[in-house]
């Protein structure tokens, strides 16, 4: 969700002071999920484990 909504704020806000941050975020935020989703493929034993 995080990553949707620096999209979001990235793409219909005017100031590029706060849209080039929050495009950086969606980014960083896409690699970290991606990340994630290789170590729980890895190790299916985490897959019952909690997101938080």
């Amino acid at each position: 969700m995080t990553k949707e909504v620096c999209e979001h704020v990235s793409t219909t806000i005017e100031n590029p002071e706060v849209g080039g941050p929050a495009q950086w975020l969606a980014k960083r935020e896409e690699e970290r999920y991606n990340r994630l989703k290789r170590i729980r493929e890895k190790y299916p034993s985490l897959k019952g484990t909690s997101n938080q």
